[in-house]
């Protein structure tokens, strides 16, 4: 508790009569003039004999020492209580026992020049031709009570801010469409397998040999083992020289059939397959990659909201704190103009109000710097984003526990199950086994079947020659290998090393996710302990701003201590709003390291 000592503290401590005081040694309220006392000036005023420690931050002095700048404080009897002078004794200070005797203020008949012009003292009313008092009449002085009226409008809650990111983020929006981009490239490679109908017609009108071939056939890759049928129609008449004589037919025409099947090379995998499956990977990998931006998307909204509640309560304590000082500042000029006090004393508080507007102006501008980005989230059906207004900050944050120390590998073994950066990887390394594959099948020789079957129909219009049979059938063997195959051996070189590099890629994803784990694990428990003494600092602030309210009244503080205890009990407040904040956030920070928020809920 801060001193004043701009006065005498009564014999009747010791059971004497009451005495009048000796005159004040300033008849200043602030204590503007020099100490008159021997001795260099001190601070806060002068400690009774019997205390060694006031209950305030400053030091006391004890016997022999120099009085402070607002006065000394005579020698006073030792007293079982403890508590802080006053113009009647001992006046106890909250949260101490109180042994000693307490004076009567209906015996303190002698005027003491009170720290604030005009204030009456305890059990007085304003004295004729004073205005009552500022404090007394415009508001109270206890931080419990709101003399700012708040808009209060239906408090907007962390859900419908996702719920907004969630259904209209644009970056989020785009990550989406990775499905619709890889579900292009996975139709583009079944592409490879599709039907395929080839058709053609040759005729020779001129020369010795005028002849006609028509043909059409349908072909279709297959899957199963490399493996091509094709069948189809075709026709030839016309004179044919001896070497063509095998495009001619019947007047009906002849019916084809026949396949291509691969024996080594290309049998288990071919480019085409192997083009398929790693579109099919590259489909299933966009999942992975959704979820990680689905919970970097609800990790930035909820930290963005919570620093946007935060700002909202800090801009409506420091107006409220603003405000508190604009009123004193307004009764303190009617006192001026009705010739209680001096306008010195206008000017020196009028510097305190200038500073509240100031740290309003800047908790105003934080709060719509804050509402700017909670509206890169905050969306409304149509995508636009949404400026949440000031009567929508929460009252209150919500209770929040950090985790428990014991849990911490439970919570790595849960991260490494659900993050989906690992699933990322996983698929990555399959999709380069596939490369290896294919790379192994290129070391291998081609040795492909052939069969080839044709049945003739119709009439025989024209003569086909001895050696002409109806019904064919052709069977035949091919064989190619190159003889080095360094481009084999050099793709499959690349692909190990492509796999080892995913190996120890996935190695340290596995540290970085435990790393995760552990370091918000260890903020959130860390902010949980925080919060707890920034609100043991409040309470302790608001206690002491009211102790200096109640020396106010009994005339043993000024108006400057008051504000200094009620600034300091407003910073405290905002100290402990951010830290419930900070505790909120390292919670968000944990749930994104579990990865949580990759399980999409309905």
């Amino acid at each position: 508790m801060i001193l004043v000592g701009v006065f005498r503290i009564s014999p009747c401590a010791q059971g004497q009569d009451l005495l009048p005081p000796p005159p004040p040694r300033s008849d200043l309220p602030f204590s503007l003039e020099r100490d008159r006392l021997p001795g260099p000036p001190r601070v806060m005023g002068e400690l009774p004999q019997g205390l060694t420690q006031p209950p305030s931050t400053l030091p006391g002095r004890t016997n022999n020492e120099p009085p402070r700048a607002m006065g000394d404080a005579p020698d006073a009897p030792q007293s079982g209580g403890r508590g802080v002078p006053g113009p009647m004794g001992l006046i106890p200070f909250p949260g101490f026992p109180q042994s000693g005797p307490m004076l009567d203020p209906s015996r303190m008949n002698s005027p003491i020049p009170f720290a604030f012009p005009g204030l009456a003292r305890p059990g007085q009313g304003a004295r004729p031709g004073e205005l009552p008092s500022p404090l007394d009449e415009t508001f109270p002085t206890s931080p419990d009570a709101s003399p700012v009226p708040r808009p209060v409008g239906v408090p907007l809650g962390l859900e419908e801010v996702l719920y907004g990111a969630e259904r209209s983020e644009p970056r989020y929006l785009s990550t989406q469409l990775d499905r619709a981009v890889t579900s292009g490239d996975l139709i583009s490679a079944q592409g490879a397998f599709d039907l395929n109908v080839n058709a053609d017609t040759r005729n020779y009108p001129l020369g010795y040999y005028t002849r006609s071939v028509h043909d059409v056939f349908l072909e279709q890759p297959l899957q199963t083992a490399g493996a091509k049928v094709f069948a189809g129609y075709r026709n030839g008449y016309g004179r044919y020289p001896t070497y063509y004589q095998y495009l001619q037919t019947r007047g009906g025409g002849a019916f084809v059939a026949g396949l291509e099947l691969p024996l080594m090379k290309n049998r288990a995998i071919d480019a085409k397959r192997a083009k398929l499956r790693q579109a099919e990977i590259e489909r299933r990998k966009a999942e992975p990659t959704i979820l990680k931006a689905r919970v970097e998307l609800f990790k930035n909204a909820s930290k963005t909201y919570w620093l946007w509640v935060a700002a909202g309560q800090t801009k409506y304590l420091y107006e409220e704190l603003a405000k508190l000082a604009q009123t004193r500042a307004e009764g303190l000029g009617r006192q001026i103009e009705a010739g209680i006090g001096r306008p010195i004393d206008q000017a020196d508080f009028r510097r305190v109000v200038l500073f509240r507007q100031q740290q309003a102006i800047v908790a105003e501008r934080n709060f719509q710097q804050a509402t700017i980005e909670l509206a890169l989230y905050l969306r409304d059906p149509s995508g636009f984003p949404i400026l949440a207004e000031a009567p929508r900050v929460p009252v209150e944050f919500p209770a929040a526990i950090a985790p428990e120390r014991s849990t911490l590998d439970d919570d790595v073994e849960v991260a490494l199950r659900l993050r989906p950066e690992i699933y990322s990887l996983r698929l990555l390394a399959a999709k380069t086994e596939v490369e290896r594959a294919f790379a192994e099948n290129q070391l291998l020789p081609q040795l492909n079947f052939y069969l080839y079957t044709e049945s003739n129909i119709g009439p025989r219009a024209v003569d086909l020659g001895k050696d002409f049979r109806p019904l064919i059938a052709e069977t035949s063997l091919l064989f190619d290998v190159p003889l080095q195959r360094r481009f084999a051996k050099g793709r499959i070189v690349a692909a190990d090393a492509t796999l080892r590099q995913i190996g120890e890629q996935a190695r340290f994803l596995k540290d970085r996710i435990r790393a995760d784990v552990q370091d918000a694990h260890s903020g959130a428990v860390a902010s949980q302990e925080i919060l707890a003494v920034y609100r043991e600092s409040e309470a302790l602030a608001v206690r002491l701003e009211k102790a200096e309210a109640v020396l106010l009244r009994e005339g043993a503080s000024n108006i400057l201590l008051v504000n200094a205890r009620e600034q300091a009990s407003y910073d405290a407040r905002v100290a402990r709003v951010a830290a419930e904040a900070k505790l909120l956030s390292s919670l968000v920070d944990f749930r994104a390291a579990l990865g949580l928020d990759a399980i999409p809920t309905k």
